[in-house]
This record gives C-alpha cells, sequence and structure tokens, in this order.
C-alpha cells in the first residue's frame, strides 16, 4: 500500500498533519470496510530523540537508517505508512522511493511549511512544556540545508504542499486570487535544491514588504529580502504573502492526498533492475556452487599426489581422467570460468553442481 512521505523543516507542523492524515484514512477504512491499517513511523516511534538525533553527521546517518529500516519492515499490500520526519535530503528521499517500487506500492510526497516565526514559537513552547524539542543553532542549521522538493523530479512526485499556521489564509486567498498572483513580481529560480536568498528589483509600489517565512541576508542595491522554494512556484509581495505561493491549507491538502490516495490515481511504481531483490533461493545456490566446485577442486588435488591413474570422485559418482598432473594454478582458473559461465542460471543442488563441474574440467583439461 502507499507510501506517504512528510518532509519539511523542524517544528512545522509535520506530525499534526500526519496525525490528521491517519484519522482521515482510518476512517474512510472504516465507511469502505476496508482491511487495511495505517502506521506511523517517526523519530519518536522508532526511540530517538531530535535534541540528540541530528546532532552531526554520523548520528543524522544512523537515523535515517533507522527510519528507513522500519519503513521497509512495514510496507506491504495491507498497509499504509506515514514517515513523519525531516526527510531533508533529496537522496534519502530517493532511496525511499526506491523502496516503494521494490515492494511495488504507490508513493507520495507531501511538503510541510511554515513561517520561521511560527515555528520558533512551537519550539519554545515544546521546550517550555518539557517536550522534546531542537536547540536554537540545530534548528536554523536544518532549515539552511533543507533541500525542498521538486515535482519535476519522479523520486517527489506526486507532490503536495501543505502550510501549516496561520500563513494557511494567505495560502488559500493566493489560490482564489489569480489577479493578485499575476500582477507580483517574480524571483528568479535558483539552481540549486536548497532555498537561496534571491534578491527582488525595486518597485514604486507604496506597500510594505510581506516577511518571508524564512529569513534572508540583506542587500545594499535592495530594501527589500525575500526567499524562494527550488521546484516551487516563487516567492513575491503582494496584499497577502506570496511565499507560500502553491501551498494549500491543512484541510484542503487533507482532501488532496486522501482523494489521491484512495482513488484509481495512486499507481504502484514498477520496479526495475536495480530494485529488485535477489531470491533467496538463487543467493543460497550461488553458496552452493562455489563450495561445491571448490571441494572437487581439492578433492582433484588430494587424488594426484596419491595416484596418476584416473581419479574417482565418489561423493559425485563420477570419475576424471587426466593425461598430466594439472596444478592448483590451473584447476582454481578453470573452476574461476564455470562460476561464471554459471552464475546466472545455476544448478538446482550441490550434486548437480559438481558432476556438472567435473564433466566440465574433463571438457576443459
Amino acid at each position: 500500500m502507499p507510501l506517504i512521505i512528510i518532509a519539511g523543516g523542524p517544528c512545522s507542523g509535520k506530525t499534526t498533519f500526519a496525525k490528521l492524515l491517519e484519522t482521515e484514512l482510518r476512517k474512510s477504512f472504516v465507511r469502505s470496510s476496508t482491511n487495511c491499517q495505517v502506521h506511523v513511523v517517526n523519530e519518536e516511534s522508532i526511540g530517538i530523540k531530535k535534541s540528540t538525533g541530528y546532532i552531526n553527521s554520523q548520528m543524522e546517518k544512523s537515523v535515517r537508517g533507522s527510519l528507513k529500516s522500519a519503513v521497509d519492515h512495514l510496507l506491504s499490500a495491507d498497509n499504509y505508512v506515514i514517515l513523519d520526519s525531516l526527510n531533508y535530503i533529496k537522496g534519502f528521499r530517493y532511496e525511499l522511493y526506491c523502496s516503494a517500487r521494490t515492494y511495488r506500492t504507490a508513493h507520495c510526497v507531501v511538503w510541510v511549511e511554515c513561517r520561521d516565526e511560527i515555528s520558533n514559537k512551537w519550539n519554545e513552547e515544546r521546550i517550555s512544556n518539557g517536550f522534546d524539542s531542537y536547540p536554537e543553532n540545530m534548528l536554523q542549521d536544518l532549515r539552511r540545508r533543507f533541500e525542498a522538493p521538486n515535482e519535476s523530479n519522479r523520486w517527489d512526485s506526486p507532490l503536495f504542499k501543505v502550510c501549516m499556521g496561520d500563513a494557511a489564509k494567505d495560502s488559500d486567498i493566493l489560490q482564489a486570487s489569480p489577479v493578485v498572483a499575476s500582477s507580483a513580481p517574480v524571483v528568479p529560480k535558483p539552481s540549486s535544491f536548497r532555498r537561496a536568498p534571491s534578491k527582488l528589483p525595486p518597485t514604486p509600489s507604496p506597500s510594505p514588504a510581506v516577511p518571508a517565512i524564512h529569513s534572508s541576508s540583506s542587500n545594499s542595491n535592495s530594501s527589500i529580502s525575500a526567499v524562494s522554494f527550488s521546484g516551487t512556484t516563487p516567492a513575491a509581495r503582494g496584499a497577502v504573502d506570496l511565499a507560500m505561493a502553491g501551498f494549500l491549507s491543512c484541510e484542503r491538502c487533507l482532501a488532496a492526498v486522501c482523494e489521491h490516495l484512495l482513488s484509481s490515481g495512486a499507481q504502484a511504481a514498477t520496479p526495475n533492475s536495480s530494485t529488485l531483490h535477489l531470491p533467496r533461493g538463487q543467493a543460497d545456490l550461488l553458496y552452493e556452487l562455489d563450495r561445491t566446485s571448490q571441494q572437487v577442486v581439492q578433492a582433484i588435488a588430494a587424488q594426484q599426489a596419491l595416484s596418476a591413474g584416473p581419479l574417482r570422485l565418489e561423493e559425485f559418482d563420477r570419475a576424471l581422467s587426466l593425461h598430466r598432473v594439472v596444478g592448483m594454478a590451473e584447476l582454481q582458473r578453470h573452476r574461476q570460468q564455470f562460476l561464471r559461465l554459471n552464475s546466472q542460471h545455476p544448478p538446482p543442488s550441490s550434486a548437480a553442481a559438481g558432476t556438472l563441474f567435473i564433466e566440465f574440467l574433463a571438457s576443459q583439461i
């Protein structure tokens, strides 16, 4: 069943949205009498504190590995898995996309955002209430390193963008007001995946600038600064906060995600050779092929040292006549050649592998 990847900055409302989505999906399953389960995977569910899990790169790598392992464990035909975490690295989102392809399930990405002042307020409330929170320097560092989803990438598509907090009202106004959106100046799209400050050209409009959702450094050539997100509708100034352009309110995004997941539009990704698991039996057969061929080589070398006649290999009920003494190096060379020829389609058993290898040696020596 689908994998829902929730991405966003720290303290942006991801867990709130994940819980609301979980509730809506469960209600839909009850109404339709569907026997499906919803699982939410986050740092809390695997016993990792946010204040220590992102303290350095080694800890971050460990956290990502634990999250992906939990997701892989839960993905099945009857489970909806919601990954509620930062997911701020595009390479990690690609790994999750490959997992969805491996398990032949659909996937989507939900980008959750809010203004910095709201995020700071929520983080301070968590600190005052004694809940797990981010230190101030970590909060700023994670925001700076966030690699925004880009719906033109297959691993970030389909992409749903939700605005949490007070800015959601402005987002809905923007969606319903094409006149305001079209009249706003456009910020050039940055080439990096990360958020980058962009300069707006001076404008004679007397209207005051609206704060962007993330702070940017001031510029001496322009009295206004803004932030644009790679792969999204550009941020701009206007009667409403156009920095949240393209973002839906929580209610509208919930309805859109549920409609996509519960309709036929959520199609499973097709696996390819890089995402398919090697069958367990195949790996065992390769091991048996290697072990049995090595056993035959050692038996031939041992019998050559004892006698010069035909070599009787009792275990495989075969005899091998050699017209000369074959050294270990030559036997190993033939063995490596035999393994290369049969690695794609190994014999079904060790006995068959031994018999086939003896016949191969008889034709080569």
